[in-house]
């Protein structure tokens, strides 16, 4: 990972940098937190573009062949050949994403993530000493690598489904696909083009971190018992308004975050998205379907672009 910014690498050029960027955001998200994902956000775009375009390269060599073969298989072997294309470019993409990054992409993330949690903490006015908790600067930089690596398993059907489209246009013309078309084609299902997944990834791994440093924070302060509390605009979803005010318990939060942290340093994407769900919801869901859901789930985000923090349960005299 490449650091797509002019900030030097000091804790104090970070610092001051998402002060800036605090300032300038809206007041209805959490400020401390899109300000990290501002800085983050176009390290890890860069990352991923490269990566990705050099994996496209990788295919390029192959399509002389691929498209010779293609024009003499027989109907039931066409898609065997596209199954063995997206073969080769997955294993060029994990390849690549299996390799360290850069010293520099690594002090980004892990700064970040500090950030997070310390603010995290700060918003319940708790002190939070990471030292004691060794395992979370590097589960929060191999959770959002792991992330980014586990689009690409999860998109396999995807890019099968659009190649696939190709090779039948092909068919109707009656020529090979031209090389750019294909270059388009899987450029634009990897996000590269239009970017389209990746700032998801990025803001439901920062909010997520800003969560887990509140409950670490209140684990070692000796808390009880945490609320979900909603930032109540026009953009809060339905689930979010019912879970506000709803009780997490600090054993339910603290399985959640140890099970996460496990996960996310063995990179296993999909115990990742088991363990810390982001729900869907149908127009007709209600009180009844929520309460089934929140059973699923522990500490905010719920959902996409969800902005659910929490805070300190207190008992009143």
């Amino acid at each position: 990972m490449t650091v797509n910014h002019d900030c030097d690498d000091s804790d104090a050029s970070f610092d001051a940098a998402k002060r800036v960027l605090c300032c300038i955001h809206k007041e209805a998200d959490i400020p401390e937190v899109e300000a990290v994902i501002k800085l983050v956000l176009p390290s890890v775009d860069f990352y991923w573009k490269r990566i990705a375009m050099e994996s496209v390269r990788d295919i390029e060599a192959q399509l002389d062949s691929f498209d010779a073969a293609l024009a003499a298989a027989e109907p039931g072997e066409k898609d065997e050949l596209l199954r063995d294309l997206i073969l080769a470019l997955l294993a060029s993409l994990r390849r690549r994403l299996q390799a360290p990054i850069s010293p520099a992409g690594t002090a980004l993330v892990r700064r970040s993530a500090s950030s997070l949690m310390l603010d995290g903490a700060k918003a319940l006015a708790l002190p939070l000493d990471l030292a004691l908790a060794p395992r979370l600067l590097p589960a929060a930089e191999a959770d959002l690598l792991t992330l980014i690596r586990g689009r690409v398993e999860l998109r396999e059907q995807e890019i099968r489904a659009a190649l696939r489209g190709l090779i039948s246009q092909a068919e109707l013309l009656g020529a090979p696909v031209a090389r750019d078309v294909w270059r388009q084609r899987l450029l634009r299902e990897l996000g590269v083009e239009t970017g389209s997944w990746l700032p998801f990834v990025v803001d439901q791994w920062a909010y997520r971190w800003f969560n887990i440093g509140g409950v670490v924070a209140a684990r070692q302060g000796g808390v009880l018992a945490l609320v979900a509390v909603a930032i109540l605009d026009a953009k809060t979803s339905n689930f979010c308004r019912w879970v506000n005010g709803r009780v997490i318990s600090m054993e339910r939060a603290q399985r959640q975050i140890d099970r996460h942290v496990s996960a996310a340093l063995a990179g296993d994407v999909r115990a990742i998205m088991a363990n810390w769900p982001l729900l869907t919801f149908e127009p007709t869901d209600g009180p009844a379907e929520f309460e089934l859901k929140f059973a699923t789930v522990g500490l905010p985000p719920y959902h996409g672009h969800c902005r659910t923090r929490t805070k300190l349960l207190r008992l009143r005299d």
